[in-house]
């Protein structure tokens, strides 16, 4: 899925500066529909609280894999 490779670059200026390190993992060979600005906004969202979270040291790590019929995206720190 483009959409992943796409959004790597963005969310990484939010960490940029920080002893915090980002990694955006997988693909999706599904075709999925989704709102591209929404899903982004949820994103970069979910990525600045775990920056905040953090207290800059640690790791954020964003997934994107199929389940089944969907699209999972998932964001978890340390």
């Amino acid at each position: 899925m483009a959409f992943a490779a796409d959004i790597g670059p963005m969310l990484q200026r939010i960490v940029d500066g920080t002893g915090i390190q980002l990694r955006v993992d997988g693909q999706s060979k599904s075709a999925a529909r989704l709102d591209d600005l929404k899903m982004k906004r949820a994103l970069v969202n979910l990525v600045k609280n775990a920056k905040e979270a953090l207290n800059g040291t640690g790791s954020i790590v964003v997934t994107v894999k199929d389940d089944a019929d969907d699209v999972v995206f998932v964001v978890k720190d340390d």
